[in-house]
């Protein structure tokens, strides 16, 4: 182990290892490198959920004139799945060691088609 990071336990995404144990690696990792990812903060069967939810609504809502430049805004406002992403406790947990515990979402957009 060399610093804060146990490298080889981590998993690697985009050539980047996965920052999944500690809040202090996350804080480190933003710090050092001035962002963050990917943290593991979802399990695959949550990110499979939430993809399956977001292929629905964007089949759904195919051809239709939403927003500005196909775009949906504030969809954790309107959708439960979206919702459920920005309130999740490991996510929070990541974001919260960045920036303290003053946390909220105050726009989210989507680009649909």
């Amino acid at each position: 182990m060399t610093g804060p990071f146990n490298w080889g336990a981590m998993q690697r995404v985009a050539g980047l290892p996965v920052v999944r144990t500690m809040r202090r690696d996350i804080a480190a990792t933003f710090a050092e490198r001035g962002f963050c990812f990917p943290v593991d903060a979802l399990s695959a069967q949550q990110v499979s959920g939430y993809l399956g939810q977001l292929e629905a609504l964007q089949t759904r809502t195919r051809g239709n004139k939403l927003g500005n430049k196909e775009q949906l805004h504030y969809p954790h406002v309107v959708f439960c799945f979206a919702d459920e992403i920005v309130r999740c406790p490991r996510l929070l947990d990541a974001v919260e060691s960045i920036i303290g515990p003053d946390i909220m979402v105050w726009c989210a957009t989507e680009t649909l088609g």
